[in-house]
């Protein structure tokens, strides 16, 4: 490659890697959409080089404008919209480039038609000579791009996992996906030629190069420019940038999902409270095994059922005013509430309940409820009314006494 040449290849591939980026940069204010058409633009862009300037190189100039620069970028395209958005947004983006591809190779092919008519004056067909385009090597780059893509995503989940630097991830996943689209569309496409072998080393020559750069590029993109999700792309405290594809974030969402269940697992399960989930109709749908030590029932003895089945009948009317009133269900109430509930021996235990309420759209999806043993609470204060009263009643017959005593004298 000449220094002319890397210098074309340089000032080209940074204009086209400014676009992809600007273009993403300006998503949230005008959508991905424009991004998108700007690739199918590419995709034209790429058929037409191909056809017009690449196909009359001589052999020691057979780098390719259209597949270095537009597949690339358009790979490194794909690849950015994984990180930062989603799967979901990805595989529409490779559904719409395979599918515009194929639109292309059609339309080009239909007006080749007229073209091709013996009619039509010499000087006008060859003005047209860029958009005749061979279907067997359109589809071949068809099929080459919806490949590079599905392998573009899995190896860079494989690789994601190894190595925790973005720079790594981006640039080894690249230079095995443009070397294996270097190889596979070379090959089927010039296979018959004396050019395959010249063609496959100046591709892998110039998409390497691109790779890197364009590796270089897109991280100090993701890694300064782009601050969205900005919690996510930081691992612990450490200057090192995550990025979390779709998956990895799902991944990552569902370990630290397990990770704070088992801490309330241990919370509850190590609780002298107990601990419960109620529906909005006051039926359990968990309960702490807790309940075990201070009423003497296992936890799956009370799911499904209401707490009215096992409150003392003094309490009950107590209970359904207390609920009546939607005491629970404000936010501000934190007032805690006690009753006697029957232990599994028959004998009763004095609770204090505090319920909140658990809200979706707007709506009470159900109540989280704790409940401690006030028991030995309840009968000392019980024992200290009684003394307090048969002081009262000593009091007013050491009075009474007084009285008569006076009166006889």
């Amino acid at each position: 490659m000449t220094f002319y040449q890397f210098t074309t290849l340089f000032v080209q591939s940074s204009f086209v890697a400014f676009i992809i980026l600007l273009l993403f940069k300006v998503r949230k204010k005008l959508g991905l959409s424009v991004l998108y058409a700007s690739l199918g633009l590419f995709q034209f862009v790429q058929i037409f080089l191909s056809n017009s300037i690449d196909s009359n190189y001589p052999t020691n100039h057979l780098i390719s404008q259209g597949s270095s620069i537009f597949v690339t970028v358009t790979l490194f395209a794909l690849l950015i919209i994984y990180i930062k958005e989603d799967a979901k947004e990805t595989k529409k983006v490779i559904y719409a480039l395979f599918l515009v591809n194929l639109l292309i190779t059609l339309l080009l092919q239909v007006f080749n038609w007229k073209i091709e008519d013996p009619l039509i004056d010499n000087a006008i067909a060859n003005s047209a000579k860029p958009f005749k385009n061979s279907p067997y090597i359109s589809t071949v780059s068809n099929i080459a791009i919806l490949l590079d893509s599905l392998i573009l995503i899995i190896l860079f989940e494989f690789i994601a996992k190894k190595t925790r630097f973005l720079f790594l991830q981006i640039f080894i996943t690249m230079i095995i996906v443009v070397s294996f689209d270097t190889i596979f569309y070379a090959t089927l496409s010039f296979w018959k030629s004396d050019k395959l072998i010249p063609v496959i080393t100046k591709g892998l020559q110039s998409k390497g190069i691109l790779a890197t750069y364009f590796s270089v590029l897109f991280y100090m993109y993701l890694r300064f420019l782009d601050t969205t999700d900005r919690d996510l792309v930081f691992f612990k405290i450490k200057d090192v940038f995550q990025p979390l594809s779709y998956k990895q974030k799902f991944e990552t969402t569902a370990i630290d999902k397990k990770k704070v269940e088992e801490k309330y697992r241990l919370l509850t399960e190590n609780s002298n409270d107990i601990i419960c989930l109620q529906n909005v109709d006051s039926s359990f749908k968990y309960i702490s095994p807790s309940i075990k030590k201070i009423l003497g029932y296992d936890s799956k003895e009370f799911l499904g059922k209401k707490i009215f089945n096992y409150v003392h009948s003094d309490d009950i009317q107590k209970l359904r005013e207390t609920i009546g009133k939607k005491l629970f269900i404000t936010d501000y109430d934190n007032n805690a509430y006690t009753f006697r509930v029957k232990h599994k021996f028959g004998h009763y235990i004095w609770l204090e309940f505090i319920t909140s309420a658990v809200y979706e759209n707007n709506k009470i999806s159900y109540f989280v409820t704790s409940a401690r043993d006030i028991t030995q609470r309840v009968l000392a204060k019980n024992k200290i009314e009684s003394s307090l009263k048969l002081l009262e009643q000593k009091e007013t017959s050491l009075n009474e006494a007084s009285k008569l005593a006076i009166g006889n004298i």
